[in-house]
């Protein structure tokens, strides 16, 4: 028999074993199985050629720590948010500029405030500087903010 477990995801190919016989204990070790490239748990299992997707189910331990996580990245993502209102509020920008950045950041913004934090630096990396108020030192400023959060190395 053949067993062939890939992230439906990314398509990494996880597990590939061949044994006389799989049981169904063997199978669902394997579903514990994680994606190293994206961390997923969406998995196409093919066992002698049938295949089946797989997502396993969150246990409510697990997903109660997951949303603690998530809290502390929406918390920390408003902070950040708050900090830059309070600098422009301070910076005495007109309402026409302060609109012009809110429509900029918005994708920003929603990704910090759903404490996807990592989105939020991606699309904090993408902008480009007005001159004004998204300036290269403040990108530079909220860029190594968000990976400090991350742990990354500060660019």
């Amino acid at each position: 028999m053949d067993l062939l477990i890939v992230c439906e995801t990314c398509g990494l190919t996880l597990i590939q074993a061949s044994k006389s016989s799989f049981s169904q204990e063997d199978i669902d070790a394997y579903r514990s199985v994680k994606c190293a490239v994206d961390g997923t748990t969406n998995l196409q299992i093919t066992l002698d050629g049938t295949t089946v997707s797989f997502t396993p189910k969150v246990s409510p331990p697990l997903l109660s720590v997951v949303q603690g996580q998530l809290a502390g990245a929406q918390d920390f993502g408003n902070s950040i948010i708050l900090q830059f209102a309070a600098e422009n509020y301070l910076g005495g920008y007109s309402t026409t500029d302060l609109n012009t950045v809110l429509t900029t950041l918005t994708g920003v913004m929603q990704a910090l405030q759903t404490g996807s934090i990592t989105i939020a630096l991606q699309r904090l990396e993408a902008l480009e500087p007005d001159g004004q108020i998204i300036t290269v030192a403040r990108l530079t400023e909220y860029r190594n903010i968000l990976q400090a959060y991350l742990g990354m190395p500060l660019t």
